[in-house]
């Protein structure tokens, strides 16, 4: 990526999965955590780019997250795994660029 002083890179948003925080996770900065009925909810309302389930929890990217992070200014990087991405490439309304690592 050029160096561009106008462009910052955000650290990857807190996003809402359905497990439990581990003992040093904070709500609201590490996740925002959300309980399985609530997730349903919100995917019934498309509130979600992406979501995943893994070893048994769900694992979302949440519109209002990327909306957020695009209003502060930053480009937005997510740490998705690939059902996500496929989720996002299947959308024509999400202009992204993808990196596998």
């Amino acid at each position: 990526m050029e160096s561009n002083s106008t462009q910052r890179v955000s650290p990857f948003p807190p996003t809402p999965p359905t497990r439990a925080p581990w003992v040093d996770e904070i709500h609201g900065k590490s996740y925002f955590f959300i309980d399985k009925p609530m997730f349903e909810d919100l995917i019934s309302q498309s509130a979600f780019v992406e979501h995943a389930t893994f070893s048994g929890d769900q694992y979302v990217t949440s519109k209002r997250t990327i909306s957020d992070q695009i209003e502060k200014g930053p480009v937005v990087v997510l740490d998705i795994e690939m059902n996500g991405v496929r989720q996002m490439k299947a959308n024509p309304s999400i202009d992204a660029r993808y990196v596998f690592i």
